[in-house]
């Protein structure tokens, strides 16, 4: 792990710079990561250079997907994302899912009538500007729902989530014993989920001859989005008055990004309906 000696205490750039370093094919076609903190908490070259190695692993192949955050639009919300002395109040997005070159996965709950889910992590970043790929959807969405929470967020950010998963009720194993994913980590349940069908989606591409699917982002905001199910309910839920080590914090109320047509802050393009996107994918 990272030594605090030089600043950085985040496994990210470790972790990148070795899997970059692996011969393509020793590389995997998705990685999976459910663990990420508040941009802010990273340096910007710091972050910018994390986020270019990611890039490069897409190039490569990769299709890297990570967790849009617990909170919403944040926790403490309160932000010094210039680095220097100055706090504000101000909505916290999550890295690394606010790189361009990653895939973020938000969550939903229920079934029969799928929602957004309160805690589902979602905004828009202070360190990356809105990549081409979303500019007509995001666009549209702040169009419409930007001015509630002007002030607070960077309206020419990367927009995230992409996508979103069912996040909670899952049946899993822990210390041997049959247990439930609750919901109270729900992206760490989504994201992998989603990671998997698209790995199950490389492996029937390769049946047939094609590459992986690699960098998803520029697939899903055209052809990719008709492999979802379009999330119009719910809202994500944050600034609460209190930060995770539980010390007061600027408290928003009502602090949230709704979901609707089309990409949203709370769901992006929705959730995936496997059959769809086995079609388009593997086309």
């Amino acid at each position: 792990l990272p030594k605090s000696s030089n600043g950085f205490t985040e496994p990210y750039l470790a972790f990148a710079t070795t899997l970059a370093t692996l011969p393509d094919a020793e590389l995997p076609s998705v990685l999976s990561i459910s663990y990420g903190v508040n941009e802010q908490l990273l340096a910007r070259d710091y972050a910018a250079h994390v986020c270019d190695i990611f890039g490069q692993l897409s190039a490569r192949g990769v299709s890297v997907l990570a967790a849009s955050g617990d909170a919403g639009p944040g926790q403490s919300c309160q932000s010094n994302a210039a680095n220097n002395s100055s706090s504000s109040t101000r909505f916290l997005p999550a890295f690394p899912a606010s790189c361009p070159y990653v895939t973020a996965v938000g969550a939903t709950r229920d079934v029969a009538n799928e929602t957004a889910m309160e805690l589902s992590g979602g905004g828009f970043s202070e360190y990356f500007s809105r990549p081409a790929y979303q500019v007509g959807a995001v666009d549209a969405y702040l169009a419409k729902h930007g001015k509630e929470w002007e002030g607070l967020y960077n309206p020419k950010g990367r927009g995230i989530p992409d996508v979103a998963a069912l996040g909670r009720n899952y049946q899993l194993y822990y210390h041997g014993k049959v247990d439930s994913a609750d919901g109270t980590s729900e992206k760490s349940a989504s994201t992998p989920v989603l990671a998997a069908m698209v790995a199950v989606l490389n492996g029937l591409r390769a049946e047939k001859g094609k590459a992986p699917l690699g960098f998803l982002n520029t697939w899903l905001y055209t052809v990719g989005r008709f492999g979802f199910t379009d999330i119009t309910t719910g809202k994500s839920s944050g600034c609460p008055g209190t930060s995770y080590a539980g010390l007061p914090s600027p408290k928003v109320p009502g602090a949230g990004w709704s979901a609707d047509q089309g990409w949203d802050a709370a769901t992006g393009w929705g959730t995936p309906v496997f059959s769809r996107l086995r079609r388009l994918a593997c086309l």
